[in-house]
């Protein structure tokens, strides 16, 4: 990436140089032709040159990896904490070589976790992932929708409690808003 800035400062440097010799050159013509048409040559080879460097200051910003980060969670918040690794490469084009790199930082700080199901590789974001108040049996460990009218487990007859529950549909832990 070192070698991208130097590559995109040069170009750019390069081409203010020849905007700044077109320029003299067709300030100092004095209507000779072929003065002007060297001044035009060098403004023409500037703003290629700018064009290319503002371009490649532009492709090496898209690939910084908290930019990356960025878009990978902002995906991952739209997809409910989970993404597929199909998602994120279409999301990304070109720029998925540079997201290994984030996706295995993301997972050894603990954001994600990786996960497969019918042989597709998804990324499960916990902090992310759709949250439910249930009731909950300590002993039994069934859960029960929060608007039953009961205390106690119908299964085992043990104390229901309150609490949240963390749902993956690519892990097939689904929910149903109908009962229990």
């Amino acid at each position: 990436m070192m070698m991208g800035r130097f590559g995109a400062a040069v170009s750019l440097l390069a081409g203010i140089c020849f905007l700044v010799l077109g320029l003299l050159f067709l300030l100092g013509a004095a209507g000779q032709a072929r003065r002007i048409f060297i001044g035009l040559v060098f403004l023409g080879l500037g703003a290629i040159f700018v064009g290319l460097g503002v371009r490649s200051f532009r492709r090496l910003a898209m690939i910084v990896p908290e930019k990356l980060r960025e878009e990978i969670l902002e995906l991952a918040r739209k997809r409910n904490g989970e993404t597929a690794w199909n998602e994120i490469v279409a999301l990304l084009g070109w720029r998925t070589s540079y997201a290994r790199p984030v996706m295995d930082g993301l997972m050894r700080d603990g954001s994600c976790r990786r996960s497969t199901k019918g042989g597709e590789l998804f990324y499960i974001f916990p902090e992310l992932q759709a949250r439910l108040m249930v009731l909950f049996c300590e002993y039994c460990k069934a859960e029960y929708p929060i608007s039953a009218e009961t205390t106690s487990c119908p299964n085992c007859g043990g104390p229901l409690v309150t609490r949240v529950a963390v749902r993956s549909l690519s892990e097939g832990e689904f929910f149903s808003m109908d009962g229990a």
